[in-house]
């Protein structure tokens, strides 16, 4: 469910705890929808689906909905099952639940994926919020350790703190398409303690008109006024000062201003291309055709088999990709041992990282293996 009517939201935290000025600038300006923003819509309304149909099937009862979107219903599977076990033993659950935190920021409010009450194993008349949130992209590993699943924790918190002994809160990031779990713990002390001399603050400054700008890496990528932020524009551009000579201090010191500068100049572009085709007119530049593509219509294949043979006109079949053949066999588990007989698994070539990349280094032999030049 979006959080669209909640200005401080939790889905919004990454922009409006790090930057003051970015919320109210961003304010009555829609976010950009995409083709991966509407798939994980899908994926989430037939995640709810399938966990709330188990959950009554469970005790008896029957089900009266619609399978919304079946096709996503596999690639879900697994948090759907990782929901439903917790639900077993859990004293409250809340599926795609409002949760109300604004005893720390004003009308703040967001939408739990899945969240629920459970008490500690082998500790007597304590519990833990657990608090899953459900990841759809198959891009970049996301962990658990994140403002906006704390916030989430800190609604259930202030709705149910007098229900039972709440003292930790465990939160959960579940990823199934990269096969992806990671979990985080923070006891209630620590929890309240953040919100109180960390999220109170921010929020505060946040809905402070004409508020200062922090351009930062986690605060601009999702603020809807990055591209005409002229603080981060100075910001970038003020990073990239010239350095001599460039030996591998200098260069370690430069890559993540290149990083943020390419991000930035994408951004700009991007912009500046969405302007000019609603009519802005952006001097020393021009809109023109890109090169036109050419592709099958319907009838295609009837009208060339009237001039060639039929062998000519369908090219050889192909064998299928990994990913269906995965699904035709039964699913990850099941296709390994077909999969491992019948695939070869290469090496990536080398790519240069931070430190902070969770993936081990190569060895410099291995890396001296690929010329940087190879394609």
């Amino acid at each position: 469910m979006p959080e669209e009517h909640a200005l401080l939201s939790a889905s919004g935290s990454a922009l409006w705890l790090h930057c003051a000025a970015g919320v109210l600038r961003s304010k009555g300006i829609k976010d950009e929808t995409s083709a991966y923003a509407e798939e994980g819509r899908r994926a989430h309304e037939q995640a709810e689906f399938m966990i709330r149909k188990r959950i009554a099937e469970e005790v008896g009862e029957t089900f009266k909905g619609t399978d919304p979107y079946p096709e996503f219903a596999g690639d879900v599977e697994p948090y759907v099952l990782h929901c439903v076990i917790l639900t077993s033993f859990a004293e409250w659950v809340g599926i795609e639940q409002r949760l109300d935190f604004s005893q720390w920021v004003p009308e703040g409010f967001g939408t739990g994926d899945f969240v629920s009450i459970v008490e500690i194993p082998k500790v007597e008349d304590e519990y833990e919020i657990v608090v899953v949130d459900l990841k759809f992209g198959k891009g970049v590993k996301v962990f658990a350790d994140t403002p906006q699943l704390r916030l989430y924790a800190l609604g259930a918190l202030a709705a149910h703190q007098w229900d039972y002994h709440i003292t930790r809160v465990r939160c959960v990031i579940h990823q199934p398409r990269l096969d992806h779990v990671d979990e985080y713990t923070i006891s209630v002390d620590e929890l309240l303690d953040w919100a109180e001399n960390t999220v109170k603050p921010a929020a505060s400054r946040a809905l402070v008109p004409n508020a200062p700008a922090t351009p930062g890496d986690k605060q601009c990528r999702w603020c809807r006024v990055k591209t005409t932020c002229r603080e981060r524009a100075l910001d970038v551009l003020a990073k990239a000062e010239s350095h001599h000579p460039l030996d591998p201090t200098t260069i370690a010191t430069l890559l993540p201003v290149a990083e943020e500068l390419g991000k930035w100049a994408k951004d700009l572009q991007e912009y500046a291309l969405k302007i000019a085709v609603d009519g802005s007119t952006i001097p020393g530049h021009k809109l023109v055709e890109g090169r036109a593509t050419r592709q099958w219509t319907a009838e295609a294949a009837e009208i060339l088999m009237d001039y060639l043979p039929e062998e000519q006109v369908y090219s050889p079949r192909k064998l299928i990709g990994l990913t269906e053949a995965q699904k035709l066999l039964g699913g990850k588990k099941a296709a390994a041992p077909v999969l491992d007989a019948a695939t070869v698994s290469r090496a990536g070539k080398p790519t240069l990282v931070p430190e902070s990349d969770p993936r081990p280094p190569m060895s410099q032999t291995s890396a001296n293996q690929f010329p940087i030049y190879e394609d």
